[in-house]
């Protein structure tokens, strides 16, 4: 998959959507994955018209600080580890 997809040098923890063949890193990972959920979630597209750096540079400053952030530890990993389309 790292081959396939040119994903060298990508870091192991971040956010990688890989749509109809499309790559996604950090915060276009975020949106993209928004824009196919249901609800208000499609919104956060309108984001987009933030420049990119700037949209990563929140993007990792989030992902940085995300376990004291976030009340419940949600592990991903343990959670969905079997499911074909989730890598951990």
């Amino acid at each position: 998959m790292i081959n396939k997809y040119q994903l060298k040098g990508v870091p192991n923890e971040t956010i990688i959507l890989i749509s109809n063949n499309k790559v996604y890193l950090f915060s276009d990972a975020v949106l993209k994955t928004a824009q196919l959920m249901k609800g208000l979630f499609p919104l956060l597209i309108l984001t987009k018209i933030i420049p990119l750096f700037i949209r990563n540079f929140i993007y990792k400053a989030i992902a940085k600080r995300r376990k004291r952030l976030l009340k419940n530890n949600c592990d991903i990993s343990k959670e969905y580890s079997n499911h074909p389309r989730i890598i951990t």
